[in-house]
């Protein structure tokens, strides 16, 4: 039978009544270990420190349940654990099924490397496009400051939006957007 573990509170309400027993348990002519620096003695030393925090972390309250628990990380290495020593039996037991799952293990690490290849060759390879995007968005109009006029951006948002080009038009909803906040004086 484990017992509870204790509260925070009620581990600090122990702590501070162990604390007052330490305080009551010394000599009236010297001052208490814990009293020492008020009484104008030096710090504990680092080595005395240590031996205090070992000494209250050997506690019971500090040393968790003394059932075998195991984390979700833990729980999930042992399952592939397992699992490979279930493949690595299937060797000799089912020579058929290991190399079905070996060749798809395999299979599959192919497909993930081609398509990241080509992935990154699509996108490194392909051209940005005359017209679209952000290459209106190098306007020169836009150094003006006629050029900068949110209902000026809101009208070509919604000229690209109707002619089925939103990517282009989300950026200048956006530009309105900043610009007429900056006009507003809350940029």
């Amino acid at each position: 039978m484990t017992r509870p573990i204790p509260r925070p509170r009620a581990v600090l309400r122990l702590a501070a009544f162990l604390l007052l027993l330490l305080a009551a348990s010394a000599a009236p002519g010297e001052p208490a270990r814990a009293d020492r620096r008020v009484a104008g003695g030096a710090p504990p030393t680092r080595q005395e420190t240590v031996e205090k925090m070992m000494q209250i972390l050997a506690r019971p309250e500090y040393a968790g349940s003394e059932e075998d628990e195991e984390g979700f990380l833990l729980i999930m290495a042992n399952l592939l654990s397992d699992l490979v020593d279930a493949v690595k039996r299937l060797r000799q037991d089912n020579r058929l099924l290991y190399w079905s799952i070996v060749g798809w293990l395999a299979a599959t690490l192919l497909a993930i490397v081609g398509h990241v290849a080509w992935t990154v060759w699509k996108g490194t390879s392909a051209g940005r496009p005359q017209g679209g995007g952000r290459a209106a968005l190098l306007d020169p109009a836009l150094a003006t400051r006629a050029g900068r006029d949110p209902d000026r951006m809101l009208a070509r948002a919604e000229e690209a939006a109707d002619a089925g080009r939103l990517a282009e038009a989300v950026p200048w909803l956006y530009l309105a957007l900043l610009f007429r906040m900056e006009r507003a004086g809350r940029l």
